[in-house]
């Protein structure tokens, strides 16, 4: 059998040929072994950058169930808040109720008293405001009158203040 393969190697290769066929299969397998090596790198470093792209996925399918469960959240939240007539622009002014609920521990009498309150006191402001403009409307007539008062006595205040300095100048 080895006979056999030697003849038929040898109609391949002539014996003088042979160290040539021997250097060129050496440089052959050399460049395959670094071809090997590159490959095996290459196959590294796919790896590692699948490895990052499955954690990516993972990382966005969280994402993506967060997103799934907030917006199914969202949707019971409006479609409930529909049915009481109230639209997602006047959700800050019920969020601010409900905190402003929670803050009395929910207790409906506490808020009840505090709704009370409110519409006191903002009856209580009105009036303020109303009594603060009168104020000031009499405030600011009353100035007119010693601003009108002063025009009328400036004459006479210089006329004293001559008759001051005639008197000093007469007695000194």
């Amino acid at each position: 059998m080895y006979i056999y393969d030697i003849i038929n190697f040898s109609r391949i290769v002539s014996l003088p040929h042979l160290p040539q066929f021997l250097k060129e299969k050496t440089e052959e397998k050399e460049e395959l072994e670094v071809s090997i090596e590159n490959l095996y790198q290459k196959i590294n470093e796919l790896k590692d950058i699948q490895k990052e792209k499955e954690q990516e996925i993972q990382r966005l399918s969280e994402i993506a169930n967060k997103l799934s469960k907030s917006y199914r959240l969202f949707s019971i939240a409006k479609y409930k808040l529909n049915r009481y007539g109230i639209s997602m622009e006047n959700l800050d002014q019920f969020v601010n109720c409900v905190v402003g609920i929670a803050k009395e521990n929910y207790d409906v009498t506490n808020v009840l008293k505090k709704m009370r309150d409110y519409d006191n006191f903002v009856s209580y402001i009105q009036y303020y405001k109303k009594e603060v403009e009168a104020r000031k409307a009499e405030f600011e007539k009353m100035n007119q009158e010693i601003n009108y008062y002063k025009d009328l006595l400036e004459p006479y205040r210089k006329k004293s203040d001559i008759m001051d300095i005639r008197k000093n100048w007469f007695w000194h």
